[in-house]
């Protein structure tokens, strides 16, 4: 993102590369010469096996990753390397139904020199910069990572294909303020099929690659340590913090136990062999790469023959010492809603059953200690049950009616107010634009020894960054009140000769710290 990029076919040829090698679009557009020695010399430090980072890029807080490059006329600039989304299946090389975009990519890829065909077929699902796209730091008992650019990605399908821009992207982010999204379309963060888009009615066709530069503030995890249940050359157990996402999603990050293992453990290519929600804490097995042990554990899951206990605190007293529940369940993108047996889409429900045993009564909390041996492994299958039989587990945001009702939610007054600001300074960078000798360049100089200070004050605060305008006491007060664990542990699991057991977690094992759990409970997040 460096302040006097063009739109030149040469910019144009590295985002698509971007897109297919994993690499920043900012950093191959502008670092060779040539359009040979820029894939040349990109597939030599992309063949890396040893997840090398280059050391020229330097971290500047708030922003990501950069450096100042000295140009022919001697003039400093700086270019910012935007964090790339990580996928688990690299974009593909055609990715367009629309005629005309595949003609045009057909003819950008002819273009691609022998170099650079060879470097897609190696990419990996992530780089050593998109792990260094920003840095930890410790606050309030949480883990937290300064914020950063990155940028974000959608393809166009036929349901959303022809209408304008405007609504596509409204459609994408309903809960964002229109105002909002305007301001961020008219100040040039989107892209659509690599080309810069201001015009609020221009029509998106199916195929059509959206792209969009955000100002990226990751959710806060708990501060808990990850302690290793087993390792061996293939698989990597752990008892999993509640609060701590498996992998990637939503605004979660360098913040999700796959990315805190890699940049802190060392552990570079791990993929979870099961899921455990974000809330959920307890054993996570996760493989270390291709191997016949993970493809045989993988065939068990998917078989059925693992053995899975959890156990969960429930509000309410268990009539009976144990209990059967088989309620067909919705797959993930309908698992809100619980289906009958009766139900008009009951041929969509997938079989489910959940054996409950109750394990204590507690009459000071009314809640009951109960332990759940799922015999099926649907998305949200011990909560969704739990909730049937009307002992829904504590701190379930989702399917306990209570916990819904405590749910943090942004305070409407202050979203007006923050996008009244970003609606104010694109108004201000629009303007600008007709002056004469004016521009959103630095506050300072970019040759003063403080750089990376000067970059970081400048565009650190962003200011079409709805986060940002929040303000940060706000920000920590949301933040306290997104990571409260919910109740529910997975204690131990049984895989062929191996069985793999989680200490119990600390609502379990101190008495204080869940009644403290519970007297946060029944206070309004806005009163915390």
């Amino acid at each position: 993102m460096p302040l006097d990029l063009e739109a030149s076919f040469a910019c144009r040829m590295a985002l698509l590369l971007c897109r297919l090698t994993r690499r920043p679009f900012w950093s191959l557009s502008k670092r060779l010469k040539s359009q040979r020695d820029r894939v040349s010399e990109a597939a030599v430090d992309f063949e890396c096996e040893d997840f090398s980072f280059r050391s020229s890029l330097s971290k500047i807080p708030n922003v990501g990753v950069g450096e100042k490059v000295i140009q022919q006329n001697g003039k400093a600039i700086v270019i910012i390397h935007p964090n790339m989304a990580a996928r688990r299946k690299p974009l593909q090389l055609q990715f367009s139904s629309n005629p005309k975009i595949k003609s045009k990519l057909s003819h950008l890829l002819q273009r691609i020199p022998h170099e650079g065909m060879e470097m897609v077929k190696r990419r990996p699902s992530y780089s050593r910069e998109c792990l260094e796209a920003s840095e930890y730091y410790f606050e309030d008992g949480l883990r937290k990572v300064y914020p950063y650019f990155r940028v974000l990605e959608t393809i166009v399908n036929k349901e959303r294909a022809g209408v304008s821009i405007d609504e596509f992207i409204y459609l994408l982010a309903p809960t964002n303020r229109r105002s909002f999204l305007r301001a961020k379309l008219k100040s040039g963060h989107f892209h659509v099929n690599f080309e810069s888009v201001t015009d609020l009615d221009r029509v998106v066709e199916e195929g059509d690659f959206i792209t969009s530069l955000t100002h990226y503030h990751e959710g806060a995890v708990p501060n808990d340590n990850i302690d290793i249940i087993h390792e061996t050359e293939d698989i990597l157990v752990v008892n999993k913090p509640a609060g701590i996402p498996m992998y990637p999603q939503a605004n979660y990050n360098l913040n999700s136990l796959q990315r805190i293992l890699a940049k802190e453990g060392g552990y570079p290519n791990l993929n979870p062999i099961h899921r455990l929600d974000k809330n959920t804490s307890g054993v996570c097995i996760i493989s270390k790469g291709p191997s016949s042990k993970t493809k045989q554990i993988h065939s068990l899951f998917r078989k059925g023959n693992v053995k899975k206990q959890y156990l969960a605190l429930v509000d309410g007293n268990l009539a009976e010492d144990e209990t059967v529940v088989s309620v067909p369940l919705l797959n993930r993108y309908n698992y809100t809603k619980i289906i009958p047996a009766d139900g008009k889409k009951f041929d969509l429900a997938k079989e489910a059953e959940t054996r409950i045993q109750k394990l204590a009564y507690d009459s000071e909390t009314n809640t009951t200690l109960v332990k759940c041996l799922p015999a099926s492994g649907r998305t949200h299958q011990i909560r969704q049950h739990l909730s049937q039989i009307g002992h829904p587990i504590v701190n379930d945001e989702i399917y306990n009616p209570h916990d819904c009702s405590n749910r943090f939610d942004l305070d409407p007054l202050l979203i007006e107010e923050a996008v009244a600001k970003v609606v104010q300074a694109q108004q201000r960078h629009d303007e600008a634009k007709h002056c004469k000798g004016t521009g959103s360049g630095f506050s300072k100089d970019p040759e003063d020894l403080s750089w990376i200070d000067s970059v970081s004050s400048s565009i650190g605060n962003c200011d079409t960054c709805l986060f940002c305008q929040f303000g940060r006491d706000y920000e920590r007060h949301a933040e306290k009140s997104s990571v409260t664990p919910m109740l529910l542990h997975s204690a131990k699991y049984e895989i062929g000769d191996d069985t793999f057991e989680a200490a119990p977690p600390r609502w379990i094992s101190d008495r204080d710290y869940l009644l403290k759990l519970l007297k946060s409970r029944n206070k309004s997040p806005s009163s915390s």
